[in-house]
């Protein structure tokens, strides 16, 4: 009987370690997981949302590592812990809503910007080809007229002038047309 009840009171006395141990590891989650809970609550109303997010992400890592609670907390405390998470990314994903909202406005305005300026560009270069044609239709002296070079190289040099007028308006209106190109598919994007 003595040996007997020594083996069992040596299992007892590990199994109520054990058990201890046990307890004491549920404790520690337990205060690991009330605190988290406390910090998501104190975040959960935040407007800086990108700061936040990752502050909340982190916050599930903590949740993940703090172990199992109880049966008598894990439960409630997890409520409370989503309640704040869910109500910080309700408000979170209502603000990108607004954002995206906000910047297909912008692209739109910017659209309606840039299709004008290549309008306005457009229809200077046509005055500029206008003038050019006129330059280049100018008749000159003939070629033994004491004038003739002098005519020749201004109308050459204004020539060369209204075609960089060209060449620079060209560039721009094409600068433009990547624009168009680069808004366009943000906003394609966003349509998505």
């Amino acid at each position: 009987w003595e040996k007997f009840n020594g083996a069992r009171q040596e299992f007892f006395q590990r199994q109520n370690e054990h058990f201890e141990e046990l307890r004491r590891k549920q404790k520690e989650a337990f205060d690991v997981k009330t605190d988290l809970v406390e910090r998501a609550v104190a975040l959960k109303d935040s407007t800086n949302f990108e700061d936040t997010r990752v502050k909340m992400e982190e916050l599930m890592d903590e949740w993940r590592e703090a172990g199992y609670s109880g049966r008598k907390h894990d439960n409630q405390l997890w409520s409370d812990f989503q309640g704040a998470r869910d109500h910080f990314y309700k408000n979170f994903h209502s603000q990108q809503t607004v954002n995206i909202a906000g910047r297909k406005e912008e692209i739109e305005t910017e659209l309606e910007n840039v299709n004008a300026q290549i309008d306005s560009l457009e229809l200077l270069n046509e005055t500029i080809i206008a003038k050019y044609d006129s330059v280049l239709s100018r008749t000159l002296p003939s070629e033994d007229n004491e004038n003739y070079e002098a005519e020749h190289d201004a109308r050459e040099a204004e020539l060369s002038e209204l075609q960089g007028y060209i060449n620079n308006n060209n560039e721009s209106i094409n600068e433009h047309f990547d624009t168009l190109d680069r808004l366009n598919k943000e906003l394609d994007k966003i349509n998505r």
